[in-house]
């Protein structure tokens, strides 16, 4: 069994610059600002476009079992909690669809983490049910609980 988490390091630099941590938000470009966070998006679906042909060229989903998650949305630095629920979400919702949709052309089925960890509109703080640790990125023992389930519950069926 392969599953898949698509890295989400390239979120780093342009979220940094959008909060304004060490750049200023300008810097991000645009007349909102958030310029860089597009092109991020851009940048991500091409990422899991390649993943996503190059893991099924190398192991057949029809004779492969493969699970892939999508991802909570990361709630760091934690002191600008009231910011990044004002700028992220729509990104990151938009980068969760777009890998659930990329696997489904594969017939790979994927653990809506994102969904069951931020509720549906996005909003909810999955730290406060604790699902992620105090450091807004990692999850507790519970969070980690719960995507296995997510994951066993895809099932164990083959892509057609």
């Amino acid at each position: 069994m392969i599953t898949l988490e698509i890295p989400n390091d390239e979120w780093r630099a342009p979220a940094r610059t959008a909060l304004g941590i060490g750049r200023d938000p300008a810097d991000c470009g645009g007349d909102d600002n958030q310029q860089c966070l597009r092109d991020m998006i851009d940048t991500y679906k091409s990422n899991v476009d390649a993943i996503f042909k190059e893991l099924t060229a190398i192991a057949d989903p029809s004779k492969t079992l493969i699970r892939a998650q999508d991802f909570y949305m990361y709630l760091f630095p934690a002191d600008q909690i009231s910011q990044i629920y004002d700028i992220f979400p729509s990104y990151w919702k938009e980068a969760q669809d777009y890998l659930g949709e990329v696997a489904a052309g594969y017939g790979i089925p994927v653990a809506k983490v994102y969904d069951d960890f931020m509720g549906p509109d996005g909003t909810k703080n999955p730290e406060q049910d604790g699902l992620i640790s105090s450091d807004g990125l990692h999850p507790t023992v519970a969070g980690a609980q719960r995507i296995s389930e997510l994951i066993h519950d895809l099932g164990y069926g083959l892509a057609s």
